[in-house]
């Protein structure tokens, strides 16, 4: 089994702190607005073929490290 030490831990908690408090909501609010934004975008990127890179980019990218990404992991 594994301990860690008092300094690593507090590294733990710092991060998972943040994480939780400042980086999940930015990291949420991106997501919603970014779907609203590729809404107002599909006019433009559906006639280019681009509306998958845009969905990629504007909703999937923030989603994923709002609710998929271990908590208090930075390393993405």
């Amino acid at each position: 089994m594994h301990c860690l030490g008092a300094e690593e831990w507090g590294s733990r908690v710092a991060k998972t702190t943040t994480d939780l408090f400042i980086a999940r909501p930015f990291t949420f609010a991106a997501t919603i607005v970014g779907a609203a934004l590729w809404v107002v975008t599909l006019p433009v990127t559906i006639p280019t073929k681009t509306h998958h890179d845009a969905l990629d980019v504007m909703v999937k990218t923030p989603s994923r490290l709002t609710f998929q990404r271990e908590l208090g992991d930075f390393s993405e």
